[in-house]
């Protein structure tokens, strides 16, 4: 789960676009070294200015695609 105690500064999010849609790069913590990990796409679809579908790729070897690193520290 994302929003537990403790898990602050597990995740991190990296805006960028998808199809011409607003998407999110999401890196997860890897352990205690502050490594975070690609981890998924998250691909938002707005209608009515609300998020109407999020569309997950949870595949980290997509993030070259995409012109970004696998790894934040």
């Amino acid at each position: 789960m994302v929003l537990v105690p403790g898990s602050a500064g597990r995740y991190r999010l990296v805006p960028t676009r998808a199809n011409g849609l607003p998407a999110l790069a999401t890196y997860r913590r890897a352990d205690a070294s502050g490594e975070h990990r690609a981890t998924s796409i998250q691909i938002l679809e707005i209608r009515d200015g609300r998020i109407a579908t999020i569309t997950a790729f949870l595949d980290g070897s997509l993030f070259p695609l995409f012109g970004l690193p696998g790894t934040l520290v």
